[in-house]
């Protein structure tokens, strides 16, 4: 599922297991882009910001405070 107008973020998990994501992804660098899907999958396995959701998103991409800090400063 693709939504037009995420305005205050670039995707989401529904809790029943829809992928939403923003078009302006497709604008981001790769890496960046492949965060946010990777940050989103993440919340099938933990529907939080838990520990443990920081621990699982950390074993799929250990640099994953660095993808976050960039993708908060896309626009500065």
């Amino acid at each position: 599922v693709c939504s037009s107008d995420l305005t205050k973020r670039w995707g989401y998990c529904t809790k029943d297991g829809d992928l939403i994501f923003t078009w302006q992804l497709i604008a981001l660098p790769d890496r960046l882009a492949k965060y946010v899907m990777i940050h989103e999958l993440t919340h099938l396995f933990e529907f939080n910001h838990s520990k443990r959701f920081w621990a699982k998103l950390a074993s799929m991409c250990p640099d994953y405070k660095e993808q976050q800090h960039a993708l908060n400063n896309v626009y500065d």
